[in-house]
């Protein structure tokens, strides 16, 4: 008897008509295990740029304000640049407070050549020497103004790994994204802006 019936399943099996190929046991756990990698990673994506979104509006707030700030006065020295950069620390948070901060300082001559009048670096940014040409978008580069150049840099570390084919092996890539901002803005007070000791 339990012949017979192993014979009718597999007789029904080579005609499609088994009582395998209509078990619907196990279908969900199956779709289950083919739709959640893709959501995981739908997941870990949506995340991670969601990070960087946020962190790169950060930069570009902290650029803007530092470039803002500095605008409205007419003299400083590197400690009053100390105080008004210290606005980074706060902005950033809860993302890290690492910025690299460069202000310089642009004097535009009558031929439209742009100038480094005075530059200011905190964290490790970039201070390029007084009297060397300085890129300035054209259309704002007009003879006899001063500009301020804020331009603010930092590291985006993901907060995932990623698989990464690099040619020949799969590995895990959390290198960092770089991301920046920078922000021109003319004096509000007078013609110029003055560090004493930069």
């Amino acid at each position: 008897m339990l012949r017979n019936k192993f014979r009718e399943r597999i007789s029904g099996l080579k005609h499609g008509k088994g009582l395998f190929l209509k078990d619907k046991k196990g279908v969900a756990a199956v779709e289950f295990a083919l739709i959640v990698p893709i959501l995981l990673l739908l997941f870990i994506g949506t995340l991670e740029i969601s990070l960087a979104v946020a962190v790169d509006r950060k930069v570009s707030r902290i650029s803007s304000s530092v470039a803002d700030l500095i605008t409205q006065g007419d003299s400083y020295n590197k400690a009053g640049l100390d105080q008004l950069t210290d606005i980074a620390t706060r902005i950033m948070l809860p993302y890290g407070d690492v910025v690299q901060i460069s202000v310089v300082a642009i004097n535009i001559d009558s031929n439209g050549i742009p100038r480094v009048a005075w530059s200011y670096g905190r964290n490790g940014g970039a201070k390029p020497a007084p009297g060397t040409l300085f890129p300035v978008p054209t259309n704002i580069a007009n003879p006899d103004t001063f500009l301020i150049s804020s331009e603010v840099t930092t590291n985006h570390a993901p907060a995932f790994s990623f698989l990464t084919f690099d040619g020949s092996n799969l590995k895990f890539d959390d290198t960092a994204i770089p991301l920046g901002e920078q922000m021109f803005l003319r004096p509000r007070k007078g013609d110029d802006i003055d560090c004493s000791d930069c």
